[in-house]
């Protein structure tokens, strides 16, 4: 919570921008959050010089906590703790603006400690290989630490169309495994894949059932299966809409390096 809440974390540091506020024109964020219920009418400027100066003090503050946990472990058991600090992508950079700064000024602080060491996941399995199996509860960070913020009566007939899309696509794949292709239908199949995982975003369901951008999430997840049926139907007609895919590919631009085929991987 020290990192992630707006309430007594970092992120609603007054000085820090604020997200909510942008302008009507060119959609930048002038504000900072100025005050905990200050109407975003009476919002203050932001002020990048204030705002450095608190990262700073909180990636300083981070370290120190960390820093003291880990001591305080060692105290009472004499082993050596690890601690495994997860959070979401999305929080730094966009939620909380400061939070890349705040990321590498932690990093650059803990690297030069001689009390704690950094590592990753994998380096710290490498020299500590596991030693107990445990079995972990299904859970997610979502409400009530279950899936019902994705799997609930607002969001039951999203589930539909994803089960069916991953299912065409798998039957695809697997019916032409082997097979030589044109170049246009693999252009357009991987095209459709991408469509495919963009349609499973969590977040589509995610802000139906929070009812944040409700409408945007229904217009993106039902656009992307239309696009989806398109070019798999396309395919399996024979005539692969090469014009389509390239009109799609360069309106989202991303995961370049997907293969369609990976879907009749058994």
């Amino acid at each position: 919570m020290q990192v992630w809440s707006a309430d007594w974390g970092y992120p609603g540091d007054f000085d820090y921008r604020e997200f909510h506020k942008k302008d009507h024109v060119s959609g930048l964020q002038y504000w900072r959050v100025t005050g905990v219920r200050v109407d975003l009418g009476h919002k203050d400027w932001y002020h990048p010089e204030w705002a450095g100066y608190k990262v700073g003090e909180h990636a300083r503050h981070f370290a120190w906590l960390v820093t003291d946990l880990l001591e305080q472990y060692h105290a009472e058991t004499g082993e050596f703790g690890l601690i495994a600090s997860n959070y979401d992508t999305e929080l730094f950079g966009h939620w909380w603006f400061e939070g890349v700064d705040w990321i590498r000024e932690v990093l650059r602080t803990l690297a030069h400690s001689d009390r704690v060491a950094l590592t990753t996941a994998s380096e710290y399995l490498v020299a500590h290989p596991p030693e107990e199996v445990l079995a972990l509860p299904e859970s997610s960070w979502g409400m009530g630490g279950g899936h019902w913020t994705w799997d609930n009566p607002a969001a039951h007939w999203m589930w539909e169309p994803i089960h069916e899309a991953e299912a065409r696509m798998t039957r695809m794949a697997r019916t032409i495994e082997g097979e030589t292709i044109s170049p246009d239908e693999e252009f357009v199949l991987n095209q459709a894949a991408r469509e495919l995982l963009l349609l499973e975003a969590s977040d589509w369901p995610f802000l139906v059932t929070t009812g944040q951008a409700r409408e945007y999430a229904v217009q993106r997840f039902t656009g992307h299966v239309e696009r989806f049926e398109r070019l798999i139907a396309s395919v399996e007609a024979g005539r692969p809409d090469q014009a389509l895919a390239e009109e799609l590919w360069e309106q989202d631009k991303v995961f370049p390096e997907v293969d369609f085929r990976w879907w009749g991987a058994d």
